[in-house]
């Protein structure tokens, strides 16, 4: 009896691959000494990514994932193992605005506030609020409420948080609070 052979050919595509949450992705595994049914799993990363029968990668998070191929053993060759690792960052992100985007300007009244509250874009990050600049005449609240001093010129910005599968994303809006004449 013969001992079987290592199929020396048995690899992926890529040995590393960097996608972004959501992309679609391909990587598959081959031989160039046979043919035979591949089969795939993750190895480590079952949190960021699944992966099918045909190699075909689904984002689950960001993070890293250990992709594995086994071509099983035929009558002249051993069982192949074929690795490669992947980066999944995390994916750009869009849609955040605010109610309303170039406010009219408004007149100055002791105890004087103003609400314009961001919402939109994707993912489940956070939305916290900022004035732009040396202001202290202003101060804006958790739910975009702005509280003001005193008539100026003001910037605020509205940032949505990273999570596991987008990026950060911001918006402003500037505002002009008037004196009555």
């Amino acid at each position: 009896m013969t001992a079987k052979q290592a199929d020396d050919t048995f690899a992926f595509e890529k040995t590393t691959a960097v996608i972004k949450y959501g992309d679609s992705f391909s990587n598959t595994a081959s031989s160039k000494k046979r043919t035979g049914t591949v089969n795939y799993s993750v190895v480590s990363g079952n949190d960021c990514v699944s992966v099918d029968s045909d190699g075909v990668i689904t984002t689950l998070k960001a993070g890293t994932a250990r992709i594995k191929a086994v071509l099983p053993e035929d009558n002249t060759y051993q069982e192949s193992e074929a690795f490669y690792d992947l980066t999944i960052n995390r994916a750009d992100n869009s849609g955040l605005s605010f109610a309303s985007v170039t406010p009219d300007a408004i007149v100055y009244s002791e105890n004087a506030t103003f609400q314009n509250k961001a919402s939109g874009g994707l993912g489940d990050g956070e939305i916290s609020y900022k004035i732009l600049g040396d202001i202290d005449w202003a101060t804006v609240d958790s739910d975009g409420t702005l509280r003001f001093m005193k008539a100026g010129k003001l910037t605020v910005k509205a940032t949505k948080a990273a999570d596991d599968k987008y990026n950060e994303i911001s918006a402003e809006y500037t505002i002009c609070l008037l004196y009555t004449s």
